[in-house]
């Protein structure tokens, strides 16, 4: 005979528990991405003071601190609102946990962020917000109803962080069983956050190469625009002093022939006045 008692654990039916797996992922991926944009400016700044090396190294270890501070801070909102973090490693050890976890999904995240958007904004700066965008839909798209249900496409959530990161949520709210795949998400989460900390220093040293040379192509643009300047100005005082000099010419002829012209005028006005002086004279 079938039991009529409902023996799913109460912990299930708490809707507050749907936070950390759904919201929750999407705040994360977005802290992920808003930290690169917040922090850029500074670390453009800081590095005009250090060494390639030394940058490098402030970028990986500033980075990583970031991530343990939004970490603990998202560990916190879900103790405010009373979400058990405890079920799986009751005590203090469950804080923990839970901040660890929380930490290597968005280092995890942030990583690839990094790398990708100092490629594109060098190369090209315009399809940013598609990424962002993409990426966001191809993380979190998997994690809303179970890969055994859905198409054979999303098997792909099993190598990205955020559906592992979702997997090991399931574990420590619910306390399911951890070794059902909690050693493959740790591995999983893991390998992207060294994957992408090792790729980061050549990128940054590609996305400084890229930039010194935009940097100079604008410097030599400047000089080719100030010698066009310069000629332009040579050719528009040549012309100018051209004009002017055919101004004066012109003028000057003009001038003459308009002092011709009164000789002229002048000379057969006395001529006019001779001739009827001749002939009053000649009369009887």
């Amino acid at each position: 005979m079938v039991s009529q008692h409902d023996l799913t654990n109460s912990k299930l039916l708490k809707a507050i528990s749907i936070g950390p797996q759904q919201f929750g992922l999407v705040y994360l991926h977005l802290l992920s991405l808003m930290q690169f944009s917040f922090f850029q400016p500074f670390h453009l700044k800081v590095a005009t003071k250090l060494t390639n090396r030394s940058f490098v190294l402030y970028r990986l270890i500033s980075s990583q601190i970031t991530y343990l501070t939004i970490g603990l801070a998202y560990t916190l909102v879900q103790i405010a609102f009373k979400i058990d973090i405890y079920s799986a490693y009751p005590g203090k050890s469950g804080f923990v946990v839970f901040w660890v976890f929380t930490y290597l999904m968005l280092s995890a995240l942030g990583g690839v962020n990094e790398n990708v958007l100092l490629l594109i904004q060098t190369l090209m700066p315009n399809i940013i917000p598609v990424f962002q965008f993409f990426w966001m839909v191809v993380n979190i798209a998997p994690t809303y109803y179970p890969l055994e249900i859905s198409p054979g496409f999303y098997k792909y959530a099993y190598c990205i962080p955020i559906f592992n990161g979702y997997e090991v949520y399931r574990i420590l709210l619910f306390n399911t069983w951890k070794y059902a795949s909690l050693a493959r998400n740790v591995c999983v989460l893991l390998s992207w956050v060294v994957v992408t900390n090792m790729l980061l220093p050549l990128t940054m040293k590609f996305y400084t190469k890229k930039k010194n040379e935009q940097s100079l192509g604008k410097v030599e643009e400047i000089k080719r625009l100030k010698k066009l300047r310069k000629r332009a100005k040579m050719l528009s005082g040549r012309a100018t002093y051209l004009i002017t000099r055919n101004t004066t010419h012109v003028t000057r002829k003009s001038d003459n022939d308009g002092t011709i012209a009164s000789n002229i005028d002048i000379n057969s006005k006395n001529s006019s006045t001779s001739n009827s002086e001749n002939m009053v004279d000649k009369k009887p």
